[in-house]
Parts: C-alpha cells; structure tokens; sequence
C-alpha cells in the first residue's frame, strides 16, 4: 500500500485491519489529519480502498541525523477490508540470516532523473548482507546500528516513494526501507540498501495506539 497527503509519499504494511507501518521519517512533522493510505491492487492509479488515517506515532528514540529507531506506527480511521489484493503480513520475530532472499517492493521511483511514479507495482529480490559487512561498506557515512539491517542486488534499489515500504523474507516483514545510496537504480552491492529490522522492535511495533 502507499501512503499519501497531497501526491504519494511513502510505502507501508499493512500490520492488521487497523495499523499500517512504516518508516518514522516518512511520518515526521506530518499530521494525521494530512495522510491517507491506498490498498488493494498492483496498479497504482486503480487501488481498491482509500482510507483516512486517525493517528500517528513515531518511535520515542527516532534520531532524524542517525535515522536510528526509524519506525512508524499509522492507526487508520477505519479499518482496511482484507481479500481482493489486500492482505496483513506477519511480522518477523527474528532477523534473516546473511545470505537469504528477501524481496522489496513499491511505488517509487524507477530513476533518480524522473519525476514520474511507476503505475505498476515494482519488485526485485535482494540477499541480506551481515551487518558487520554493511557497517564497514557505511562506516565513512553513518552507523549501521543493531535497528537496522542490510541488503543488497547489483542492479536494483530502492527509490524516492519507496521508504517505509516492506522487506519481506519468508513471508514475514523484515525490514522497512530505510536509507541508502544516492541516486537510483544504483549498485547496493556497493552500499547496500538499510531498512529498519523489524524483529528489533517487534514488541513496539505490535502494539495498538
């Protein structure tokens, strides 16, 4: 799903009927009276259900220079009708392990150069890098910490629109996008893409607001 005020702003998962989450930097300074969030469909200008959202919370320890704890919860004002390309995803208890196959998919941007989104929905998979490996490629930039985790494809990134979108590994929300490498699509092999790790703040992120 996409989350939207005037134009599309981020991705997010849909967690249950009543919450949806995404990346803290997503929600920053936003107000809930400003957002809304479309579901249902691979085709963007043809989503099934457009619903206000009521409240939004950020995590207390989102850090807008480190990009730590960056997780947002969005409780709707109704609740999301599940069937018909709408469907919860569970969250992940435990991290993927370095290697395994994780896909990411959204609405954002297929280049850097364009101002145009994608009508349909895009997807690629990634392998989950260690985060000892993804540090030491981040190191001269940012701290790669234990909130956060890595992946990487030669030929795919994520892009503007894709933030706060979902990392899915083993049918579980893994990650949410994050931060990453300038321009796009870029080599993440060279800097891999970070998404917050959901199964490090599974307890925060499970709760209602």
């Amino acid at each position: 799903q996409g989350i939207f005020g005037k134009s599309h702003i981020c991705g997010g998962s849909l967690r249950d009927a009543n919450y949806v989450i995404t990346a803290a930097h997503c929600c920053d300074g936003s107000a809930a009276s400003s957002l809304f969030v479309h579901l249902g469909g691979l085709d963007r200008t043809k989503l099934s259900q457009q619903i206000n959202v009521a409240t939004v919370e950020k995590h207390g320890q989102y850090s807008s220079s480190t990009i730590d704890y960056d997780y947002c919860l969005l409780k709707l004002a109704s609740a999301a009708q599940t069937g018909n390309g709408v469907s919860t995803i569970p969250l992940a208890t435990a991290a993927p392990a370095d290697g395994a196959a994780a896909q990411l998919t959204g609405w954002g941007k297929t280049s850097g150069s364009s101002s145009a989104l994608p009508t349909a929905l895009q997807y690629a998979t990634f392998t989950i890098v260690s985060q000892s490996r993804c540090n030491g490629k981040w190191s001269d930039v940012n701290t790669v910490t234990p909130r956060m985790i890595c992946a990487e494809n030669k030929a795919a990134s994520g892009c503007n629109g894709d933030s706060g979108g979902p990392l899915v590994s083993g049918g579980k929300l893994v990650g949410i996008v994050s931060w990453g490498a300038n321009g796009c699509p870029a080599d993440t092999t060279v800097r891999p893409t970070v998404y917050a790790d959901v199964a490090n703040q599974n307890a925060w992120l499970s709760r209602n607001i």
